[in-house]
């Protein structure tokens, strides 16, 4: 596989097209943490998140061939996770667990609670543009939007994300 580190991703899915698998595993090491991150946070279900994933690595490889024509892989690989997630059907509500308000696992809950809260497609611009840092451009390709309006879905998601946690959320427990 270190054969492959050098490459660029638009490389490694020419060589793909030819249907060397070693270098479409390289591009799914390459990125499918990051991808499999935001379905998680875009589902908060992980084993939807990790259904979703293969699906997206099987439709990707059936259009491999389009991959290396000047496209950002990344970006095609992001813009097919959020239409997927864009229809998905998203359970809205998780238990939170009892305990520490201030603890990791409470804390992560809640978050994961109020960004399930969040309009699928605002939160999909938040996730691409704040946890995965996807510029507001390649973020607005996979949205079907242009920068601007982006950076608007990007505003709305976190407004709504700071009503649903509250002011101290940043901070709660941490004194």
């Amino acid at each position: 596989m270190p054969l492959y580190d050098s490459y660029s991703d638009e490389q490694l899915a020419a060589e793909a097209r030819d249907e060397n698998l070693d270098a479409w595993e390289a591009l799914i090491r390459r990125h499918g943490q990051r991808l499999l991150a935001f379905y998680t946070r875009m589902t908060g279900d992980e084993s939807l998140s990790r259904e979703l994933w293969v699906q997206a690595w099987g439709e990707l490889w059936r259009q491999r061939g389009t991959l290396s024509g000047g496209g950002r892989v990344a970006t095609a690989a992001f813009a097919l996770a959020t239409r997927t997630c864009l229809r998905a059907a998203v359970p809205t509500m998780h238990r939170i667990p009892a305990g520490d308000p201030s603890s990791l696992q409470v804390r992560s809950a809640r978050l994961r609670q109020a960004l399930l809260g969040v309009p699928a497609r605002a939160r999909a611009a938040l996730c691409l543009c704040y946890f995965d840092n996807v510029s507001y451009e390649e973020a607005g390709r996979c949205l079907g939007a242009n920068a601007g309006e982006t950076r608007l879905l990007c505003g709305e998601a976190y407004g709504a994300l700071a009503r649903s946690l509250g002011p101290g959320f940043l901070n709660e427990g941490l004194a």
